[in-house]
């Protein structure tokens, strides 16, 4: 079943500049990675520098497997130095998809 999954960051205004650096190359090679369907980051509208990955992962082993990737471990280890606070990672599975009404 298809994963979602959002990681908020808040980041130290100080901190922006690397973080957005960094980010680039964290997105690229994670939408190389077998299974990830979709990742990229935002910076929330209401909140400046808070940021929030939203990925989409073909299922929990694919999940699993970018958590535990070398490019995902790596940029881990800076993430401590530029947040401003404990990210938060909430995530779905996601059911059939549904058709809306227009």
């Amino acid at each position: 079943m298809p994963i979602v999954m959002h990681a908020t960051m808040p980041v130290k205004p100080e901190m922006r500049e690397p973080f957005l650096n960094a980010i680039p190359k964290l997105v690229e090679a994670s939408n190389a990675e077998e299974g990830v369907q979709f990742y990229q980051c935002y910076e929330s509208l209401a909140e400046p520098n808070t940021f929030v990955m939203i990925e989409v992962y073909a299922d929990k082993a694919a999940m699993d497997a970018h958590l535990a990737s070398p490019h995902f471990q790596q940029a881990g280890k800076g993430l401590g130095m530029v947040l401003a606070g404990k990210p938060t990672l909430t995530y779905f599975e996601a059911g059939d998809p549904q058709n809306l009404p227009m």
